[in-house]
């Protein structure tokens, strides 16, 4: 306990610089948060299944479906909607004009 009484301005220096130092760096780096959804599509006719659909359960149709959808889902429109609906259409980021 001595040591660190006699030696306790060096060790309250070392702890200062440390986290000014982390606290630099952390200020520093750039944001790496990349956001991810994932959805589930189900058809639109997703009552009961007959055992022929529940064996093939992809058909053209279905493909033709689920394509339409990413492609709703992909546009711009959608987006805007949402972004006009959570009330943020006042920052100019969000704007077409930008």
């Amino acid at each position: 306990m001595r040591v660190l009484r006699k030696q306790r301005w060096v060790l309250i220096g070392t702890v200062c610089v440390l986290t000014a130092v982390v606290t630099g760096l952390a200020f520093l780096m750039r944001d790496v948060y990349q956001p991810i959804a994932r959805l589930e599509i189900d058809p639109a006719g997703g009552g009961i299944k007959t055992l022929h659909e529940i064996e093939n359960p992809t058909t053209e149709g279905d493909l033709d479906y689920l394509d339409t959808q990413v492609q709703i889902l992909q546009s711009d429109g959608l987006g805007m909607r949402v972004i006009r609906a959570s009330g943020r259409r006042t920052r100019a980021r969000w704007s077409r004009n930008s």
